[in-house]
């Protein structure tokens, strides 16, 4: 039980850093795409 309970915050630690990690990727994506469609106008 002593390692489930260590595993189990790293695996929360570890997919609040992915959703942290991809809301950021996904803004600049977003901001990229959105400046590239403005110089296409």
């Amino acid at each position: 039980d002593k390692k489930r309970s260590e595993g189990k915050p790293y695996y929360v630690y570890m997919t609040a850093g992915a959703n942290k990690f991809l809301r950021i990727y996904y803004g600049r994506v977003n901001e990229y795409l959105a400046s590239l469609s403005k110089e296409q106008e």
